[in-house]
């Protein structure tokens, strides 16, 4: 009995770490509550208002954790959102910027261990296939941004 206890309380404490890892990073954003605004504002660190002319050379991607409005019982869901200049549509033309939002974390309540999934099957419910990235090649990517909470950030 005493060892299923020690296994609950060292899997949440390594839920808790891994959670404020995340929340620790420069580039969460706790409390976003206008998403519309918030990506326009994403937009705005990489690219010159609303046109398509990049503010930085080379030109830079802005990356920002959010707690996801989706659901499970399986753990904490953080979106994945990357202000970047591509292609979104396979039928487009040319180059334009837009919010990568295809991405989620999954951090695990039984194990603490964090798992990147596609945004489309988190909202179905479906944490069985994770995409073969690990966190840590989001975490502590330069920061572009820079509010009270975020003082150690580098902004340009």
């Amino acid at each position: 009995m005493r060892s299923f206890i020690s296994t609950v309380n060292n899997n949440e404490q390594k839920y808790n770490e891994t959670c404020n890892k995340i929340k620790a990073d420069p580039n969460y954003w706790p409390n976003v509550t206008d998403e519309p605004l918030f990506n326009a504002e994403l937009l705005d660190l990489v690219r010159y208002e609303k046109s398509q002319f990049s503010k930085h050379q080379p030109k830079k991607d802005a990356l920002a954790f959010l707690d996801s409005n989706i659901e499970t019982n399986l753990g904490k869901v953080f979106q994945i959102k990357i202000a970047k200049k591509g292609y979104p549509d396979v039928d487009d033309e040319f180059p334009v910027w837009f919010i990568d939002n295809s991405a989620v974390i999954l951090v695990e309540k039984e194990s603490g261990k964090a798992s990147i999934h596609k945004t489309e099957n988190a909202k179905k419910g479906d944490f069985k296939h994770p995409l073969d990235i690990k966190l840590d090649s989001f975490l502590g990517r330069e920061c572009l941004h820079q509010t009270p909470l975020f003082q150690n950030c580098n902004v340009l």
